[in-house]
């Protein structure tokens, strides 16, 4: 800045003398060259015109001493170099000084001529007769000759140099002094500048505290004067802002230990919020085991009640217990997904299914809730769209289940349709979209909007009709969105609700090529008779599809029918009709007269008496909503056609499925050999992950039921082995036999490769729904209990119930020891009703406390922690079949805190085992207990 200021003044005072100089200067020096060149002009005219009479004398006499002489005149001058007298024909006479052979030069004939070079001139002189022509004889020509000389202007030349110089020096000397008197005058003025400008960069640096002197006037002191009067504004406004911040940071560390005694307040709560979520998951967990525990017994009692003979108010109480423990059980089994879905614990699998059994198996377990509400159960699945994918079958049909639910329990009347359609599809993946149609009351906006939220129902009232805990959609929600699709809702109040949702699924190509074609049944005419009218477009479509000629008895009387076509039909598939009984009679029995097989289609609520007329006219009866497998099986047996090997998930229902039960314990593999027994079932067993693969290698089994903790070779050690052994189209469903459910374990079961779980103690039902999903099987007993109708219809869902018990052992389980260490009443329930089983399984429960008791001390004094878990876990699986309540429960403590390493409480829960097991001692010998187990 202050020598951008003083240049630029130093360029104002030295740039108009700089152009005044040059001016003068160039105008003195071409003044002065141009004299001195007419100087020298005029001393050479008058030089030369000097010694025209000499020369003229000299020529006309011929006297070339006296022409030399004269021409030495000439070269006597300073700049002349060469002079030369020639005759009139231009012939040298006289040569004087540095000779020149040049020729005349060309011009007019008389007259002066001039060459002008660099150093010299030459001029060339005509010289005539004037002085003395009066001499000169008539007609003697006046040209006497020529006289030539040459002139150096060097000199000259170097004179104007050495003006011009002069000139310069004169101009520069100049130019230095008018420097000098500008920085003399220019210092006062840029001295104030330099000073403001270095007060004006303290300021800004923060010296507040600078000001400017005021040693000069005019403008340049009130310049001063302003700066000063800023930074007096500048202290004021600093010193402020000083006091507020050291008055905000003050008041920011107070602020700043609050928030940091907040945080550890937070960090503190967090973590009890996270102890007591964990310990919330563990106990809903806990909870839910030992809920379902009594909650099963509920059921299975329930059922064993309706065998026997009871009055109508009794059923009616019978049927209110039976639903209130299934409502029961549902809201629990929600509350545990809904906790898992929350934490993040649940894993997806990803093996292969079939989408129309799926849906299937929906509408089987939903049917008989539709049907006592006078609800039509209809699916329908596109053609186009691939039935073989791969995704996670059980999430999937949970799915389906909740929103079918939902649709039966707020549909008074009509119908509830399943639709599969086909949106998207490459050559691996496909778009599919699924969606529950019913014709319930609808929902308005703002019933819609709440439906997705947790432990919200579009009818929040406290009058409202219908039950639940509003966690059904919101774990439908999040289980569409861990598999990466999405869900919504489209309903208009008074017309019905549509519930949707799209999965993307990976096409399971392989499968899909090995599957059959539908082309047995082509050409075969059949009769159908369906009263719905949604439900006969799909039962037609699906005929139709299997190539067959459908004849609608619905349109067509029996007579239009029967000779609607050349051939005649050869099947006749008929449904109920409660609102036209006589028409589905006469339909019957035109099709006996005339030889039709008839397959009859009814509700699991149908009155059997209404239907006694038409029981023997009928060939097949089964019950709606019919799958789709089981109606192409009954149509190509009826039709007397070889019935293929049907690609589906379920093998044919007349074979018994190959199982292997695998467990270290015998009493447990005692009791799941009894309760398959009961059902023509005889297992393979093995005591351990070794044997168990023994046997899978040697011949194939539908189904593994594994225990956990075995010695050699671990459950999950076995199924990992299985798993890395199977071949990519085969795939062997294994079931973990566990006496906890924690999520945490369950979705370590199902990462370490099992296909499901069962907890102790193994109900009989729980039992036959895990056979009945895996292998498709319906386990129907050897010795059929009896119902109270007429029995299951054909193709339904497997029978729930368990086997009655006698006389015997309803005295027994009522005996007064129930209070005591063993309850009888348990322990003949867990061993499903069979007293030698249970007696068997008591006696060897006495026989491992012997010798435990002494082992497990010892185990413990010497920390050998993890064989202490092996037996404890072993005594555990035990003591769940054999009704000891109170050693139960020490054993799963310590079990459990065996399990945590960190936990302290280990040798307490052990003094409690000790305890627990002495009194079953002492029970079993004071007590005669055998008559207990006495088998009718």
């Amino acid at each position: 800045m202050r020598s951008s200021l003083s240049r630029r003044l130093l360029q104002l005072a030295l740039l108009p003398a700089f152009v005044f100089a040059l001016i003068m200067v160039a105008y003195f020096a071409l003044t002065t060259v141009e004299r001195a060149n007419l100087n020298f002009q005029a001393q050479v005219d008058t030089l030369t015109t000097s010694t025209l009479p000499a020369m003229e004398s000299g020529l006309l006499y011929f006297d070339e001493e006296y022409l030399r002489r004269t021409s030495q005149v000439l070269l006597n001058a300073p700049f002349v170099r060469a002079a030369k007298v020639l005759d009139a024909a231009g012939n040298p006479i006289v040569e004087q000084g540095a000779q020149l052979s040049l020729p005349l030069l060309s011009g007019p004939p008389g007259e002066v001529h001039r060459l002008i070079q660099d150093t010299w001139i030459r001029v060339e002189i005509p010289i005539r007769a004037t002085v003395l022509r009066h001499q000169l004889p008539e007609g003697y020509p006046d040209l006497l000759g020529w006289l030539v000389v040459d002139y150096s202007i060097n000199d000259v030349q170097l004179e104007n140099y050495r003006l011009i110089t002069l000139g310069a020096v004169v101009a520069v000397a100049g130019l230095v002094l008018i420097w000098l008197l500008a920085l003399r005058l220019i210092r006062p003025i840029v001295q104030p500048f330099h000073q403001t400008i270095d007060t004006l960069r303290a300021i800004k640096d923060g010296h507040y505290s600078e000001r400017v002197a005021l040693e000069t006037s005019g403008e340049l002191r009130r310049l001063g004067e302003g700066v000063n009067a800023m930074a007096d504004s500048l202290q004021h406004a600093q010193r402020d802002m000083q006091q507020s911040v050291d008055q905000a940071t003050q008041d920011l560390h107070q602020t700043l230990e609050a928030l940091e005694i907040q945080n550890i307040q937070l960090g503190n709560a967090r973590r009890q919020a996270q102890e007591a979520s964990e310990a919330k998951t563990q106990f809903l967990a806990n909870m839910s085991h030992e809920i379902r525990t009594p909650l099963n017994g509920v059921l299975g009692f329930a059922r064993l009640l309706a065998k026997t003979d009871l009055d109508t108010r009794q059923k009616d109480y019978l049927q209110t217990i039976q639903r209130s423990s299934e409502s029961l059980l549902t809201i629990i089994n929600d509350i545990l997904d809904f906790l898992k879905l929350e934490s993040g614990k649940l894993e997806l699998e990803q093996r292969p299914m079939h989408l129309r059994d799926v849906i299937e198996d929906v509408m089987d377990l939903l049917g008989p809730l539709a049907q006592d509400k006078d609800l039509e159960l209809v699916t329908l699945v596109y053609e186009d769209v691939p039935l073989r994918a791969f995704g996670d079958p059980l999430r999937l049909r949970q799915v389906l289940t909740n929103l079918v639910g939902n649709a039966i329990k707020f549909t008074t009347a009509g119908h509830v349709a399943v639709r599969l359609m086909l949106e998207q599809a490459t050559e691996q993946t496909m778009h599919l979209r699924f969606s529950v149609s019913d014709t319930g009351p609808g929902m308005s906006r703002e019933q819609q909007n709440r439906l997705f939220s947790a432990f919200s129902q579009a009818d929040a009232s406290t009058s409202r009709r219908f039950g639940g805990t509003g966690l059904g959609l919101v774990i439908c929600q999040r289980l569409i969105e861990q598999m990466h699709g999405h869900i919504g809702v489209e309903s208009v109040q008074g017309e019905g609700s549509t519930f949707w949702f799209t999965l993307d699924l990976d096409i399971d190509h392989q499968a899909i090529a090995a599957q059959p074609a539908d082309t047995l049944l082509a050409g075969s005419h059949v009769l159908v008779l369906e009263p719905h009218e949604l439900s006969r477009t799909v039962l037609g479509h699906r005929l139709e599809q299997w190539g067959m000629v459908v004849h609608d008895l619905t349109v067509l009387s029996d007579e239009q029918a029967l000779s609607a076509s050349e051939q005649r039909p050869r099947l006749a598939i008929l449904t109920c009709d409660a609102q036209h009984p006589d028409r589905l009679r006469r339909a019957a029995q035109q099709c006996q007269r005339h030889g039709i097989p008839i397959v009859l289609l009814t509700r699991h609520n149908e009155i059997r008496a209404e239907l006694n007329d038409i029981a023997p006219l009928v060939d097949v009866h089964s019950a709606k909503p019919i799958r789709y497998s089981r109606l192409y099986a009954i149509c190509t047996e009826l039709l007397g056609r070889a019935l293929p090997e049907l690609n589906t998930e379920t093998p044919p229902a007349n074979n018994q499925p190959r199982i292997l039960v695998v467990d270290d314990n015998a009493t447990n593999r005692k009791l799941l050999t009894a309760l398959l027994g009961d059902y023509g079932i005889t297992p393979s067993e093995a005591e351990d992950g070794a044997q168990a693969m023994a046997c899978i290698s040697q011949q194939s089994f539908d189904l593994v039921f594994m225990d956990i903790q075995m010695p050699v070779m671990d459950g999950i050690t076995a199924t990992k082995e299985i798993r890395r052994h199977e071949r990519p189209d085969e795939h062997l469903p294994v079931i973990a036999l566990t006496a906890h459910a924690l999520p945490e374990e369950e979705e370590r079961l199902r990462h370490s490769g099992f296909d499901d779980y069962i907890t102790k103690p193994i109900d009989e039902a729980q039992l036959l729904n895990a056979v009945f999903q895996w292998t498709g099987v319906e386990l129907v007993p050897l010795t059929a209990p009896p119902t109270l109708d007429a029995g299951p219809a054909v193709g339904s869902a497997p029978s729930m119930s368990v086997s009655t018990a006698t006389d015997k052992t309803v005295r027994a389980a009522k005996s007064p020891d129930e209070s005591g260490p063993v309850d009888i009443t348990l322990a003949l329930r867990r061993a499903g009703n069979k007293p030698d089983l249970a007696r068997d399984m008591f006696q060897g429960l006495l026989e491992q406390i012997q010798a435990d008791r002494t082992e497990l001390a010892q185990l413990h004094a010497d920390k050998a922690r993890s064989a202490l878990l092996d037996r404890v876990h072993a005594l555990h699986g035990l003591t769940r079949y054999c009704g000891v309540p109170v050693l139960e429960q020490a054993v799963r403590e310590l079990e459990v805190n065996l399990k945590n390493t960190q936990c302290s409480e280990v040798p307490a829960a052990l003094n409690r085992v000790l305890e627990a097991m002495a009194e079953v001692e002492w029970w079993s010998t004071h007590r005669d207990w055998q008559p207990f187990f006495a088998s009718s």
